[in-house]
């Protein structure tokens, strides 16, 4: 009778947690929505939740207010530790520490802002990876809003890898089609050349047409996200400069290693690495741009295009497409922080020398 009314328990429960599986899953529309991953990253940060359902809604606003608590504990030891006139390098820990929540909330906040334009990513098949994280609070925020860009950054560099290697083998693609074409087109040899030509540039035409377009889509696309990833790069950028640098302060006037100093120590190298993966990553989606103009160049444009009089006009058509697109894959994809300066690997490398500079700076006054 005992083992029946367990096995009857065991069976209500795990029929209960099937029904609220079922119901976050149909909510965050996992089987067709690629950001599933990050809508549910951003339902346990406490800043987003796509669902209709009551007692959900209920149970994570209550949650949100747990999340809250963290950070008012932050922002109050920060105002002590001012009014009670602490040491120099108990104030920057304080301070990275609220400029560190504070960025990280801001970041959140252009991810909301922006969230309908990012969406448009999800187009994008090459984008699609699954992303599954649980922790909690500050953390989970933390690392969702690094997340969230680099994870659109490497969706647009595997589009762009797509881009040139859809344009390596416009020709192949011609001759190929062209083949095709013929076998369903009986006619003598002096006819035979004749259509093979007229079909060659007709599919050569379509072939770059075609990636055309498909550029075209991708920089529209660059276009709607810009704002949000130059915003997004030039608060990295300040903030690491400010983190790295009182961090590094904090940990050298350590007497002892403590586990405050260790979580100090460990947000420094968080950040450095945030910061140098995102620039990292910028310096190789623009040389996946180039790559784009590289492939068309290396193309055997000079055996394959010959000019002739009854196709002129085919023939000046796709030199001039040919140009245009190795033109605008030279152009930088302006990810410049509104215009301050290129987010690259090299600028990575300039921040650590102004951090040390900051570092020297202040190190004088303790």
């Amino acid at each position: 009778m005992e083992a029946l009314a367990r096995s009857r328990l065991w069976s209500r429960c795990k029929s209960r947690a099937s029904a609220y599986y079922r119901a976050l899953t149909r909510d965050f529309n996992y089987s067709t929505d690629f950001f599933f991953g990050q809508d549910f990253l951003m339902a346990i940060a406490g800043a987003r939740l796509n669902s209709t359902n009551v007692r959900i809604r209920r149970w994570w606003n209550a949650y949100r207010l747990v999340s809250c608590l963290p950070v008012l504990l932050i922002y109050w030891n920060t105002f002590v530790a001012v009014r009670n006139h602490a040491k120099l390098e108990i104030v920057l820990s304080c301070v990275q520490a609220t400029v560190g929540l504070g960025i990280t909330v801001l970041r959140m906040m252009l991810i909301i802002w922006h969230y309908d334009s990012l969406m448009e990513v999800q187009r994008y098949k090459l984008c699609q990876k699954a992303l599954s994280m649980a922790s909690y609070g500050v953390g989970v925020m933390t690392v969702f809003v690094y997340l969230f860009s680099y994870t659109i950054l490497n969706g647009l560099m595997s589009e762009l890898r797509v881009l040139a290697q859809a344009f390596s083998v416009v020709f192949d693609n011609t001759e190929t089609r062209v083949q095709r074409k013929l076998e369903l087109e009986p006619a003598n040899s002096r006819q035979h050349d004749l259509m093979k030509k007229r079909f060659f540039w007709k599919f050569v035409q379509e072939e770059f047409g075609d990636c055309v377009q498909l550029h075209i889509e991708f920089l529209a696309l660059l276009n709607r996200i810009r704002p949000f990833l130059n915003a997004t790069f030039l608060i990295v950028y300040y903030s690491t400069v400010i983190s790295l640098s009182s961090g590094a302060i904090y940990v050298s006037q350590m007497e002892n290693v403590t586990i405050f100093s260790l979580e100090t120590l460990y947000y420094c190298v968080w950040v450095a690495f945030e910061c140098g993966t995102l620039a990292r990553t910028v310096s190789m989606l623009t040389e996946s741009h180039e790559s784009i103009g590289w492939e068309v160049y290396n193309l055997d444009w000079h055996e394959k295009l010959e000019w002739e009089e009854q196709f002129q006009e085919e023939y000046r058509s796709v030199r001039a497409t040919m140009l245009n697109v190795m033109i605008v894959a030279q152009q930088p994809l302006r990810l410049n922080c509104y215009g301050f300066f290129e987010f690259t690997q090299d600028r990575f490398y300039e921040l650590l020398n102004m951090a040390y500079s900051m570092f020297t700076f202040f190190r004088n006054f303790v």
